[in-house]
C-alpha cells in the first residue's frame, strides 16, 4: 500500500480548504434538482418507507429501538427494518425544524457531498493528488448517484459511512494505531453494513488493505479480530433484535432467500446484460466515461494500483452477489459509483497526458499550420468527451425527478374530511408504503381479491374502517358482496373509498 501522497501540510491548507469546498459546493449543486418535491417521483414507494419511519418516530416518542411502519395496522410493536439511524436523525431535524420531507434528502444531499470529500482523502493514500480531486468531481457526476443520493433513503449515509470506513482503515495501517483509527474504520464500516446489509459484501477491500500490509501475520493480530469482531458484534445485536419484530414486508414469503436467488438470476442472459451492458454505460459511467473507464483500468493495472485493483473486483462482485435485488434495484448498483470515478479520473489524465505529448510532438515539428489544426481539433474532441459526461448524466435521469400519481395528494384531504387520524385504512394496491404514507393513515395494502386474501381476514380483525382503491375500479361491480360490508362514500377518476358498515 502506498501512502506517500500526502494532501495537508501547513503550506497547502488554504489550497486544500478551496478544493474542498469546491467538491463540496459542486456535489450539492448536482442534487438541488427536485430537491423540494414530495414524494412523488421515482422509487416513491422506497422512499415513503423511510419517510413514515421518521413520521413515527417524531409523533410515536423518539424511541430509537421501537421503528414502526404504518402498513401493519396500530400493531405496537417494532418492525424489522434495517438499522433506522437515517430515518431517526430526519426525525430530530422534524423536531427542530418542523416535519417537512425536504429535511430527508437536504440531510441525504449533505452525506453526498461528505462522501465526495472522503473520497477525496482516500485517494490521496494510493495516488496523486490530482486524481483525488478529479476523481471526487467525476463522482458528483455520476447518473445513479445524482437521484439517489438525494433521495429520502440512507443509501447516501450508507456510501459515506463506507468511504470512512475505508478511510480510517488506511489510516489505521499507516499509523499503526488501532485506537482511534482501526476502531473507528470498525464502527463506520459497522453502521454501513447495518445501513444497507448487502454492502457488507463490500468488506472486501478493507481486508485487503489489511493483508496487502501484515501478509499472512494479520491472522496473529489481536487488532485484526477486535477490528472484524466489533463489525460482527453489532451487526448480530442489531439484526438479532429486529427477529422479534414485525415484519417490515408482507405478503411475500422467503423474501430473501426470492431477492438472494443467485444460481436463478446467473442463468439469466437478462442478469448479465442488464447490468453490463445497460446500466454501466447508461447510469455508472456515461458512453464517454466508459471509455475513460476501460483506460483507467488499464493505467491501474499497468501500474500495480493494487488498493484500486481491488476495489473494482470487490463492487463487480458485489454487484452479481446482490443477485435479484441487485437487478431490481437500481440503487443496488451506487457502491460501484466511488471506485468506477477513480478509474474514470485515471482515465481522464492519462488519455489528456497522451493529447499533451501529441500537441509537444506537432508543435515542435515542420508540418506547420496543418499538423497545429490536428492538436487543436484532438484537443477538442476531448474536452466534448469529458463535458459529455454531465450532460449524459442529466438527460438519462431527467425523467426520473418527473412527478407522478398527484391524486394521493387530495386523496389526504378526503381522508381527512372522512375518518380520524386513528382510524385504519385498507388499500387495494401492491404499494405498501406509498399510499398510507401520503393518506397520513396506518392499514394494510394488498394486491389481491380482498375475499381471497388472509391479508384482508387480518385486517378485519384488526378494525379496519376504510377502504381504498386507486383508479377507477368499482369493487361493487367486482364482487356485489363487497357492499354487504363496505358503503362508498367517495368516487371520482382516480380513486374510490368505501366505508365499513
Amino acid at each position: 500500500m502506498t501512502t506517500n501522497n500526502i494532501c495537508v501540510s501547513p503550506r497547502s491548507i488554504r489550497p486544500l480548504i478551496i478544493k474542498l469546498l469546491l467538491i463540496f459546493s459542486i456535489s450539492c449543486l448536482t442534487h438541488l434538482p427536485g430537491l423540494f418535491n414530495p414524494l412523488l417521483d421515482f422509487h416513491g414507494w422506497a422512499q415513503t418507507l423511510r419517510a413514515s419511519i421518521a413520521r413515527n418516530f417524531y409523533e410515536g416518542g423518539m424511541n430509537f429501538f421501537k421503528p414502526q411502519i404504518d402498513f401493519q395496522g396500530n400493531d405496537p410493536r417494532h418492525a424489522s427494518t434495517q438499522f433506522p439511524l437515517y430515518s431517526y436523525l430526519v426525525a430530530i431535524c422534524y423536531k427542530f425544524f418542523g416535519a417537512n420531507e425536504v429535511w430527508g434528502r437536504v440531510l441525504s444531499m449533505l452525506f453526498a457531498a461528505g462522501s465526495a470529500v472522503l473520497l477525496y482523502f482516500l485517494i490521496c493514500f494510493f495516488l496523486e493528488e490530482r486524481v483525488a480531486l478529479i476523481s471526487s468531481l467525476v463522482f458528483s457526476f455520476i447518473p445513479i448517484r445524482i437521484y439517489f443520493m438525494r433521495t429520502f433513503m440512507p443509501e447516501s449515509m450508507a456510501i459515506f459511512f463506507l468511504l470512512a470506513g475505508y478511510l480510517f482503515a488506511a489510516l489505521y495501517l499507516k499509523k499503526e494505531r488501532f485506537f482511534p483509527y482501526g476502531f473507528c474504520s470498525s464502527i463506520f464500516l459497522s453502521l454501513s453494513f447495518l445501513l444497507k446489509l448487502p454492502y457488507i459484501f463490500l468488506i472486501t477491500p478493507a481486508l485487503f488493505l489489511i493483508g496487502d500490509k501484515y501478509g499472512k501475520d494479520f491472522l496473529f493480530k489481536k487488532e485484526f479480530y477486535f477490528w472484524l469482531g466489533g463489525i460482527i458484534l453489532l451487526l448480530a445485536s442489531w439484526y438479532g433484535y429486529t427477529i422479534f419484530g414485525l415484519p417490515a414486508l408482507t405478503g411475500e414469503e422467503s423474501f430473501f432467500k426470492n431477492e438472494l436467488d443467485y444460481l436463478k438470476e446467473w442463468k439469466s442472459f437478462e442478469f448479465w446484460t442488464t447490468h453490463f451492458l445497460s446500466r454501466t454505460p447508461e447510469l455508472l459511467t456515461t458512453y464517454a466515461g466508459l471509455i475513460f473507464l476501460m483506460v483507467g483500468l488499464k493505467e491501474a493495472w499497468q501500474k500495480k494500483i493494487r488498493f484500486i485493483l481491488a476495489w473494482f473486483l470487490s463492487a463487480g462482485s458485489y454487484l452479481i452477489l446482490c443477485g435479484k435485488y441487485g437487478k431490481v434495484h437500481q440503487y443496488a448498483a451506487l457502491p460501484l459509483a466511488p471506485i468506477y470515478a477513480v478509474l474514470i479520473a485515471l482515465g481522464i489524465l492519462s488519455l489528456w497526458a497522451k493529447v499533451k505529448e501529441k500537441s509537444s510532438f506537432n508543435m515542435n515539428g515542420a508540418s506547420g499550420l496543418g499538423l497545429c489544426r490536428s492538436f487543436n481539433w484532438t484537443k477538442v474532441l476531448f474536452i466534448l468527451l469529458v463535458l459529455s459526461m454531465p450532460i449524459h448524466a442529466f438527460l438519462r435521469i431527467r425523467h426520473w425527478y418527473d412527478l407522478t400519481e398527484f391524486w394521493v395528494l387530495r386523496a389526504k384531504v378526503v381522508a381527512n374530511q372522512l375518518s380520524k387520524r386513528e382510524d385504519l385504512f385498507y388499500i387495494y394496491a401492491e404499494d405498501q408504503p406509498f399510499y398510507l404514507y401520503h393518506l397520513a393513515r396506518k392499514g394494510f395494502t394488498h394486491s389481491r381479491h380482498p375475499y381471497g386474501s388472509g391479508r384482508f381476514k387480518e385486517a378485519l380483525n384488526k378494525g379496519i374502517k376504510f377502504f381504498l382503491v386507486p383508479g377507477e375500479l368499482k369493487m361493487e361491480e367486482k364482487d356485489p358482496l363487497f357492499l354487504e360490508q363496505f358503503n362508498l362514500v367517495y368516487r371520482d377518476l382516480d380513486f374510490s373509498i368505501y366505508e365499513r358498515i
